[in-house]
């Protein structure tokens, strides 16, 4: 291979990277940093105008003079910088006083006086490196006047006069005017310089410097004076500096100047040559400067009011009406209005930033678009050095935009910094700074004065708008300026090479052809200077060949980009300036009728280029001029109010880049989006440690600036993440809310007033651009503006997890919804930074704060904090209402719950941000009144899938132990339950309400009923509520997924189940482009990867196929459910004992489903009636529907539904009301049945929550039945018909098998089933009750009382107890009241006594207002009491018994009639508890509290009392169907016509004598109550659901 093909490889490669770029495609927000300064050609002449002898000119010696004068103001810079930085020495040097006592001994005085000289030698030491500055000082003062009066004296001499000036030799002396300005004001404002000299001079002792003393003392302008004083002692002076003066205001007038420091420099020197053109005024003599022609005032008091007070060096500004004070001939009373003493309202409006703004705006506007139209072209066609028209034509239009942008940023910088200085010498009111309520008593309130309350919220925008235009044109340009330096210098040369080598051509034909031979050597000089010619050779009679035909000729000369020397440029001016002075001979007409040399267009042409060329230096000096029109530093600086405030240093709430950095940070105006402008306000960190460190020379302020700029950055950045973060997540916030909601919330907050910003909507704030700044520049280091944002916002967002979190833990189950939407408004707040920031994932924060990391983490702090509120609240303290599918909180909370306080003081923008947390409080308000659907979809949503599980395993737990706790109280309650059997329908339903009512009113009375009992019920049935809405909301989860993944397996209604992969359409597509990639390996590089496209087919297949099958949650509980009861044998014992027929104990069953019968009856019962204006509180709002969830579950899995909706009380009640409705046609006016008012009203309240209960069983029943079907029995019984002969009293059956239950494998259980010959046999057991009549009970053996267990014995019961049960017999019809007595144990001589005392109403009515009665003797045959001496039995552990009272036997006399209400408990009730129970309780008081554990069992108590209405022992036997119930109806009279039929056909026949009145078909008619008859019964139709 040969050299040239690398080459030719390699070489366009290497070329390439000149397009590479290294930087971020982002906006760029910051001034271009300038590690490296390059100055091509300084500002300043570097040799001090040396090498101006090699030039033939007229003007050396006025060179020398400017080279002398520029080293002055030069060296004058240190002292400048030197005074502005001072910091007093003495006051850092403690105060020692050694006094030496003169009783001393000389020892102890040689002693302390050696150590005092050692002091003060320290002292003198340390201090007298300062004195040395100053003096030397004092001796550049005295040079630099020394040098200024020789330099006037040349120019005052009369020769001089005639002769044209150098304009640089003005501007140069203006220069040492300003400096010993600045000198002289500075050392007057510097009082740490006195202090330190008086300080080293008693250290020092006596010193004879006596001029070093009077410079340092406090006399005021010593420098000036002395300057003043020099030149007055000059001849002609005045003219000089009259001239000097026209020069300033000339400048001022046309802008000629670059640099804010040349202007401020003209406006310093203007008050200040005024007085040194001022004689006397005590002379009447001497020069006044008002009253002499030669000084033009107009202009003066134009430019003395426009510009009032004007920056001298860094933050010490200066009022030039003050100068004007010391004027000898300035009177105020009558100049001061004229020469600007009280500023008007213009000058306050020019001194207002906001004046300027537009302006600014729109000339940096129009100003950007041409310099980006001018900078494409450059970077699209590429200079070429060649002397073509277009070139000329177009670097002629980059200086013109170069030298405009200078002036643009030179006028910007100097408007900022005039503002400053303003501010400066007008501070805010003390009014202002008390009502903001400003500390004014902590130093360095004057400098906050200025700063920090002196600027707007809008002065402010608009400082940092300009601040930002002023960097971003200045960093434009400062990029460009290795593309834009080439063709500067080639317009530069080229328009030097036009002047000298052709516009020069004319004049010098015409001087040339007049033979004026002074002209024409001056305008050879120039050509001679600055000329290059083409091939090095010069042309000396080129304009011999000139015609003025020809007009204008273009210059023929070497194409360079080679600029003229900084001497070679101003000697150029200078002659220039000296061709066209009006002293020069070239403007002088030769004789009276002669003309000059110059004619006008030579004069307009030459001015031109003079003007043109003044800024030839700057634009040579870009990088230089760029920042010197650019710097802001003054901003910072502050070392005038430090002095004047005696503080070391001011905190950053009082400084400028700082106020300015945080109020872009915190200002939310839409119409100025700023955020983008944060860099370039920290610029002004950047300006202030340059000039420490290159221009004051001062390592100690660099320090501090370094200090302050770290401190603010940490500021910055926390601010700056603070505001991203709570912009992104109200933008979040706001999104997540429905538009209709968010529009009615914002007008509710605008009629409200609620808010400043009415709003939701976020406005737009560019972010993304500080976002995306990886290296910007800040006192020399690069940093990565992204990473740290990133890290802030990573550490606020895990603070908003936790807080999120820790507020949930400390809420109820309600809080999960909340959770679930902070957690998604952080979400996507975590989106949208994400895009430009580099976060930990949102996992991975979420998971760190929820403690889910780590091998053992199966729980997590959102599921056990959940966990722990639906145990310890949801299920025990929550009603649940299966309509609404809600949990509600009960009425009366019987297990409260205590949970944190939430955290307070959170940030605003923590939660949903600042934005929209009130709104959604107002939706989360919503919702937390309850538990249902949205919090289930919330817990999913947040809790893992791994979470529920534990969950749902936690609460089967919780369940089983709540069934251990039932099982106990099972046990107890069913042997307390008393035998009963089934009213019949004519006793209507108030006689039924009644009967049950008092026979379960034992059990209602039972202190742990409600508490224990019905709330265990109620938590077993929540949590099956609970996770029926869990299983309900999963199987909805998994229908979305199902529908979602079965078009990609092929699965449709046809298929149900997952086909082969190959049959799927994602396999075969997947397979499909496998073989077509196999087809043709030429076009398409078959990756390894689609070779195992079966298998991860065929895997994607197998972990996706289960979405097509069907699991249910609830499914699986219930079957838990069952195996618990299993387990626990509650399955066995909740089936009670075999029936002594064989086939239904319809009195005394043992079954679970009696139990909860009775529970359901209770449950219904209305223990609290209403009071006027309130509502009583049933056991359905207290306990909800989860009571009735738990025990329709237990008999569902029992199989006892079709028993219980047999044998249940409230359903039989239900059943006798229906009955009633629809027959009150055809009811009687029998009074059997009929109760009182009271009573009724409690029948009709029970009724009403009965038929709600029926209609939730019914639901609960088909829930359970298809959820989870009940087994199918496999007992079956075979009823056989009656044999031949027999009686038909009796039916053989024969059991062919049992029912299994299925629970960890085929266990069969032996409990018999009757389930299945329910339905067959409900019609024979009606028949037969209906047909059965109660008979008296029949005598125990051995004379024991009536009663089911031979263990009990009777008590006498006590007289209040006799009482009432007299008074409840009274209340009875006579049959009724022989049924009760019967039943009660009591003889039929013992009731018959009874019924002939008390038949009559007037010994009724004496018996009411009896006050005592004395008790029935006890039946004959009764068992004597127990002994009193007889030690009562301990109570067993566990819940109390049931009955509340000691039992007595039945009374032996008539009872008291009662007055109303329920039916208390009957004499002959419940026996006494045998002797292994718990003592019997008092007659009165409360119960006493019952010990822990499970309730005894109850034994069974004797029949229970019927209801009002029914006669004792039972109902009356039925009479012959037809026979009315008071007996046979009358005959007729003889002869006359037989009576009509009843309506059922013939009477039946008469009973026979002595025979009981048999019981119509309905029952006894009830009788009248004594307050009339009883109110209508209700209307037809079911009766309306519960309250």
């Amino acid at each position: 291979m040969s050299t040239e093909e690398p080459r030719e490889i390699f070489l366009p490669k290497v070329q390439n990277l000149d397009n590479f770029e290294l930087c971020d495609d982002v906006p760029n927000i910051q001034f271009s940093p300038m590690s490296v300064v390059v100055e091509t050609t300084p500002l300043q002449n570097p040799i001090s105008y040396a090498d101006h002898p090699a030039f033939i000119t007229q003007f050396g010696s006025e060179m020398e003079q400017i080279a002398k004068m520029d080293v002055i103001v030069e060296h004058g810079q240190h002292f400048v910088h030197m005074l502005y930085t001072f910091r007093s020495v003495s006051r850092a040097i403690p105060m020692v006083n050694i006094n030496i006592p003169p009783d001393a001994p000389k020892e102890e005085r040689d002693e302390l006086a050696a150590k005092r000289s050692e002091i003060n030698r320290k002292i003198v030491d340390i201090i007298h490196p300062e004195i040395v500055k100053l003096k030397e000082l004092m001796q550049f003062v005295d040079h630099a006047i020394a040098v200024f009066r020789e330099t006037m004296q040349k120019l005052a001499a009369a020769e001089a006069r005639t002769k044209v000036v150098p304009e640089g030799l003005y501007v140069a002396m203006i220069k040492v005017v300003d400096l010993l300005v600045k000198l002289d004001n500075l050392k007057d404002m510097k009082a740490c310089l006195n202090n330190d000299f008086s300080r080293y001079k008693r250290a020092l002792g006596a010193t004879t410097e006596d001029e070093f003393k009077k410079f340092i003392s406090n006399e005021k302008q010593i420098i000036f004076n002395t300057l003043r004083q020099e030149v007055k002692q000059i001849m002609g002076h005045e003219d000089v500096l009259i001239e000097i003066l026209e020069q300033v205001t000339y400048n001022l007038e046309n802008h000629v100047f670059v640099t804010p420091d040349e202007m401020f420099r003209t406006i310093r020197v203007l008050p200040h040559l005024m007085l040194l053109i001022d004689g006397d005024a005590a002379d009447p003599k001497s020069f006044n400067i008002f009253r002499n022609k030669a000084v033009k005032l107009a202009p003066l008091q134009k430019l003395m009011k426009e510009y009032p007070v004007t920056p001298l060096y860094g933050d010490m500004p200066i009022t030039l009406f003050y100068i004007m004070y010391r004027v000898p001939h300035f009177d105020r009373a009558s100049m001061g209005a004229a020469w600007g003493e009280t500023p008007d309202s213009r000058t306050e409006a020019h001194h207002n930033i906001t004046t300027h703004w537009l302006t600014i705006k729109d000339s940096f506007n129009s100003f950007i678009v041409r310099f980006t139209a001018v900078m494409n072209k450059v970077n699209r066609y590429p200079f070429v050095k060649v002397l073509e028209k277009e070139n000329i034509e177009f670097a002629s239009s980059v200086y013109s935009m170069v030298k405009d942008g200078f002036s643009r940023l030179s006028n910007w910088t100097s408007i900022l910094t005039q503002v400053l200085s303003w501010k400066y010498s007008h501070p805010a009111p003390m009014e202002k700074l008390e009502a903001l309520r400003a500390d004014t008593s902590k130093r360095g309130h004057e400098y906050e004065r200025v700063i920090r309350y002196n600027f707007t919220e809008g002065e402010l925008t608009v400082v940092v708008d300009v601040i930002s235009m002023i960097k971003s044109l200045s960093s434009l340009m400062f990029k460009a300026e290795s593309k834009l330096a080439p063709i500067l210098r080639f317009h530069i040369h080229h328009s030097v090479q036009q002047l000298v080598q052709a516009d020069l051509l004319p004049l010098l034909h015409r001087v040339a052809k007049r033979n004026r031979s002074d002209v024409f050597e001056a305008v050879q000089q120039i050509r001679t200077l600055a000329a290059d010619w083409t091939d090095g050779q010069p042309k000396t009679d080129d304009y011999k060949e000139y015609s003025r035909k020809q007009g204008r000729i273009e210059a023929s000369h070497p194409s360079r980009v080679v600029a003229p020397g900084h001497t070679q440029l101003s000697l150029l001016r200078t002659q220039i300036r000296a061709l066209y002075d009006e002293k020069s001979a070239s403007r002088q007409k030769q004789g009276f009728f002669g003309r000059a040399d110059l004619e006008r267009d030579d004069i307009a042409l030459l001015e031109a280029f003079y003007y043109d060329s003044f800024y030839y230096q700057y634009v040579l000096n870009y990088g230089g001029t760029l920042r010197a029109v650019s710097d802001l530093s003054d901003l910072w600086f502050r070392e005038f109010f430090l002095e004047m405030t005696k503080c070391v240093q001011f905190p950053i709430e009082m400084s400028m880049p700082w106020i300015l950095t945080e109020h872009v940070i915190t200002n939310k105006v839409v119409e100025i989006p700023m955020i983008e402008n944060v860099l370039f306000t920290m610029d002004i960190y950047n300006d202030a440690a340059h000039r420490a460190l290159y221009t004051l020379n001062q390592q100690f302020l660099y320090d501090e600036i370094e200090a302050e700029a770290n401190l603010v950055f940490d500021q910055l950045i926390y601010l700056l993440s603070d505001e991203m973060y709570t912009y992104y997540k109200n933008y979040a916030a706001s999104t997540g809310l429905d538009q209709v909601y968010k529009i009615l919330h914002e007008k509710l907050r605008r009629m409200t007033k609620e808010s400043k910003t009415q709003s939701m909507m976020v406005c737009r704030r560019r972010y993304e651009i500080p976002m995306g700044q990886r290296h910007i520049q800040l006192l020399g280091r690069s940093i990565d503006l992204n990473y740290l944002i990133g890290q802030h916002i990573n550490n606020k967002m895990y603070r908003d997890i936790e807080a999120a979190i820790k507020r949930f833990e400390c809420s109820d189950y309600t809080g999960i919804l909340d959770l679930r939407c902070v957690l998604k408004v952080l979400r996507d707040t975590h989106t949208l930074l994400s895009e430009h920031l580099e976060l930990d994932s949102f996992d991975s924060l979420y998971h760190e704060v929820n403690e889910s990391y780590g091998p053992t983490a199966f729980r997590n702090r959102i599921s056990l904090h959940m966990l722990r509120t639906l145990v310890t609240d949801l299920f025990p303290n929550c009603s649940y209402n299966i309509t609404t599918e809600r949990f509600v909180r009960s009425p009366v909370t019987l297990r409260p719950v205590e949970y944190d306080k939430p955290p307070k003081h959170l940030p605003a923008n923590m939660m949903y941000g600042s934005l929209c947390n009130k709104a959604y409080d107002h939706i989360s308000k919503l919702t937390r009144k309850f538990f249902g659907k949205p919090h289930i979809e919330a817990m999913l949503t947040v809790l893992s899938s791994s979470d529920i599980p534990v969950i749902v395993e936690e609460c089967i737990n919780n369940l089983e132990e709540k069934l251990k706790d039932v099982q106990a109280y099972v046990e107890a309650l069913s042997e307390g339950i008393l035998p009963c059997k089934l009213p019949k329908f004519f006793y209507r339903s108030g006689g039924c309400y009644g009967y049950f009512e008092g026979i379960l009113r034992p059990i209602l009375e039972y202190e742990d009923l409600k508490s224990y009992v019905f709330q265990n019920f109620r938590e077993i049935g929540n949590m099956i509520m609970f996770m029926k809405c869990l299983s309900s909301e999963l199987d909805l989860r998994d229908g979305l997924s199902f529908v979602t993944v079965a078009p990609f397996f092929g699965i449709t209604p046809d298929k149900e189940s997952v086909p082969d992969v190959v049959l799927t359409p994602i396999g075969a597509t997947l397979l499909n482009l496998m073989d077509d990639t196999q087809l043709s390996p030429e076009v398409v590089a078959v990756p390894p990867v689609l070779s195992n496209i079966p298998d991860m087919c065929q895997r994607l297949v197998d972990m996706n196929s289960s979405v097509s099958e069907s699991k249910s949650l609830f499914k699986f509980f219930l079957r838990r459910v069952e195996e618990i009861m299993y387990q626990l044998n509650l399955t066995g014992e909740w089936q009670g004992h075999p029936p002594p027929n064989g086939v239904l104990d319809v009195e005394n069953s043992h079954e679970f489903h009696r139990l909860w019968s009775t529970l359901n009856f209770l449950f219904c019962v209305q223990e609290v009636a209403p009071t006027e204006g309130t509502l009583a509180e049933s056991d359905s709002d207290q306990f909800g529907h989860g009571f009735s969830a738990a025990g329709c579950l237990f008999v569902h899995i029992l199989g006892q539904r079709h028993k219980y909706e047999l044998l249940d009380f409230s359903y039989h009640i239900l059943n006798v009301f229906e009955h009633e409705e629809r027959t009150k046609a055809l009811q009687n006016e029998s009074q059997v049945g009929v109760v009182d008012s009271e009573l009724q009203e409690s029948t009709n309240h029970f009724v009403n929550s009965a038929y709600a209960q029926r209609c939730l069983q019914n639901e609960l029943f088909a829930l359970y039945e298809n959820v989870y079907p009940s087994k199918p029995s496999k007992t079956v019984k075979v009823f056989h018909p009656p044999r031949a002969g027999s009686d038909g009293g009796s039916v053989a059956s024969t059991t062919r098998s049992v029912r299994s239950y299925p629970i960890s494998g085929q266990i069969e259980s032996a409990a018999p089933s009757i389930t299945s010959t329910l339905p067959t046999f409900t019609s024979q057991v009606t028949e037969r009750a209906d047909k059965m009549s109660i008979q008296e009970p029949p005598a125990a053996e051995s004379g024991a009382p009536p009663s089911l267990s031979s263990s009990f014995t009777y008590q006498p019961p006590p007289d209040d107890e006799m009482t009432k049960y007299r008074k409840m017999l009274v209340r009875m019809p006579p049959e009724a009241v022989r049924h009760k007595m019967q039943g009660d144990g009591f003889s039929s001589a013992e009731v018959d006594a009874f019924i002939a005392e008390y038949q009559d109403s007037a010994s009724v009515g004496k018996l009411q207002s009896s006050n005592s009665v004395s008790p029935p003797l006890p039946p004959s045959n009764a068992p004597p009491p127990m002994p009193p001496s007889a030690p009562p039995a301990q109570p067993p552990k566990g819940p109390p018994p049931l009955v509340s009272a000691p039992l007595a036997s039945p009374p032996s006399g008539p009872p008291p009639q009662s007055s109303g209400g329920p039916p208390s408990m009957p004499p002959s009730g419940p026996p006494s508890m045998p002797s292994s129970g718990p003592p019997p309780l008092p007659a009165s008081g409360p119960p006493p509290k019952p010990p822990k554990g499970p309730p005894p069992a109850m034994p069974p108590g004797p029949p229970p009392m019927p209801p009002p209405g029914m006669p004792p022992g039972g109902p009356p036997p039925m009479p012959p169907p037809g026979m009315p119930p008071g007996g046979p109806p009358p005959m007729p009279p003889p002869g006359g016509p037989p009576p009509p039929l009843p309506p059922g056909g013939p009477p039946p026949p008469l009973p026979p004598p002595g025979a009981p009145p048999a019981l119509p078909p309905n029952g006894p008619p009830p009788p009248m109550p004594p307050g009339g008859p009883p109110p209508p019964l209700p209307p037809k139709g079911p009766p309306p659901p519960p309250r």
